[in-house]
C-alpha cells in the first residue's frame, strides 16, 4: 500500500467522522422538544416490565415506578418461568395495590419476546410503556414526560436509559458508550431515520406489535428490531427531558458487559439494510481512522497522522463535552481520548458477535 493511499485513507475516514458528528450527533445538543399536544395529552397507559428471577430488584426499584405522579395507569408484570421468590413477593407486598398486575407466562411459553406478545392481551390500555426491573425512573414524572412525547400522531417515543455512576474504568466505559449510543439513537429519530430503541425506556402502541414486528426468530431485540421495523419519520418522536430518563444499575464485569453487548450486536443482523449500511459506514469510518492512525506510527510518519487526529479532537471533543451535559453524564468529558480509544478497541473485539445468535435470554 502505498504512502498516498495511506494518507488519504486516514483523511476520508476522518471526513466521514467528522460529518457524523456535525450534521447528526450534534443536532442534539440543541434539541428543544415540542409543546405538548392539548388534545388527550395524558391517556391511560400500561408500564410493561418483563422479569425473570429479579426478585431483588423489584424489592428495590417497582416502588419508584408505583409511586409515579400520573392520573391514570397500571403496571403490568410479566414473569418468565422465575424460579426465584419475585412473583410470591410481589402477591404479598402488593395484594391491595389496584394498580398493579401480574401474568405469569404459561409453561411452553418463554422468552420476552413472547411475554411481550402474551402482555398485549392482558393490557388494560393501548398505550405501553416499557422498562426493565433494574431501572429506576429519574423523577415521579417520567411517565407524564414520556408520553408528552406522542402526541396525537405518534406512535413511539424513544427515551434515554443512562447507568448510575461508579468508580471504575468499566462503569465509565458503560456510560461513555451509552451516552454515544443514545446521541446515536436519539438523534437519528430526531432527523427522520429511526432505527433503533433501547427496551428499558421506550413507549409504543399496542397496535404496532406483533409477531412478525418483533422478529421472533431473533431471541432478543424486541426493541431495536421492532422499532427498526415498524418505526417511520412521522410515527416517531424522542424524549430528553431529565424527568423522563431512566437510570439501571451496569455490569460489575467486564465478561458480563460482554456478554451483554453480544446480545445487541447479534441483533443487529435483523435490521434493514438501510440501517446495516448506515451502521457499517460509521463504525467502520471509526476504526478505520483509528487503525491507520495507529499504522503510521509504526510507519514511523507521526506528521499526517497527529495533524488528523488534532483536527478531529478540537472539533469532536466541544460536541461530546455538550453532549455528555445533555445526557447529565457527569466525569466522562475530560476522559473523552482515553475513553474513545478504549471503547474501539472494545467494537473490534465485540465484531464477531454480529456472526452468532445469543441463545438464551
Amino acid at each position: 500500500m502505498s504512502f498516498a493511499l495511506i494518507i488519504y485513507l486516514l483523511y476520508a475516514f476522518l471526513f466521514i467522522q467528522l460529518l457524523f458528528w456535525i450534521l447528526q450527533l450534534s443536532k442534539i445538543t440543541y434539541y428543544i422538544p415540542p409543546p405538548p399536544s392539548g388534545t388527550n395529552s395524558f391517556p391511560p397507559v400500561t408500564v410493561l416490565i418483563c422479569i425473570k428471577n429479579e426478585y431483588d430488584n423489584l424489592k428495590s426499584n417497582l416502588p419508584s415506578i408505583i409511586d409515579q405522579k400520573y392520573e391514570k395507569f397500571e403496571v403490568l408484570i410479566v414473569d418468565d418461568h422465575s424460579s426465584d421468590r419475585g412473583v410470591e413477593y410481589l402477591k404479598s407486598r402488593y395484594i391491595n395495590e389496584p394498580r398493579l398486575t401480574i401474568l405469569e407466562l404459561n409453561t411452553g411459553v418463554y422468552g420476552k419476546k413472547n411475554a411481550i406478545l402474551e402482555a398485549t392481551k392482558f393490557a388494560k390500555h393501548n398505550i405501553l410503556l416499557l422498562t426493565d426491573a433494574d431501572c429506576t425512573p429519574q423523577s415521579e414524572f417520567w411517565i407524564s414526560e414520556m408520553v408528552n412525547g406522542l402526541g396525537n400522531e405518534q406512535d413511539i417515543v424513544l427515551g434515554y436509559t443512562p447507568y448510575l455512576k461508579e468508580p471504575s474504568l468499566l462503569n465509565r466505559l458503560i456510560r461513555f458508550e451509552t451516552c454515544l449510543n443514545g446521541a446515536q439513537i436519539l438523534s437519528a429519530a430526531h432527523l427522520g431515520f429511526p432505527y433503533a430503541g433501547v427496551g428499558r425506556n421506550i413507549l409504543y402502541r399496542r397496535s404496532l406489535v406483533s409477531a412478525e414486528a418483533l422478529k421472533m426468530s431473533y431471541l432478543s431485540g424486541d426493541d431495536d428490531l421492532l422499532v427498526n421495523g415498524m418505526a417511520t419519520k412521522k410515527n416517531t418522536s424522542i424524549c430528553l427531558n431529565p424527568n423522563s430518563f431512566v437510570y439501571s444499575t451496569p455490569k460489575q464485569s467486564w465478561k458480563e458487559y460482554f456478554i451483554q453487548r453480544w446480545r445487541h450486536y447479534s441483533t443487529s443482523t435483523g435490521y434493514s439494510i438501510g440501517s446495516q449500511v448506515y451502521l457499517f459506514i460509521n463504525f467502520m469510518s471509526l476504526i478505520g481512522f483509528y487503525g491507520v492512525f495507529i499504522m503510521l506510527l509504526f510507519l514511523q510518519m507521526p506528521l499526517y497522522a497527529w495533524i488528523a487526529y488534532t483536527i478531529r479532537l478540537i472539533i469532536i471533543w466541544p460536541i461530546f463535552f455538550t453532549l455528555s451535559r445533555k445526557f447529565k453524564e457527569t466525569g466522562l468529558s475530560l476522559l473523552f481520548p482515553i475513553l474513545e480509544l478504549v471503547y474501539v478497541l472494545f467494537i473490534c473485539l465485540q465484531l464477531p458477535l454480529l456472526f452468532v445468535r445469543k441463545k438464551t435470554w
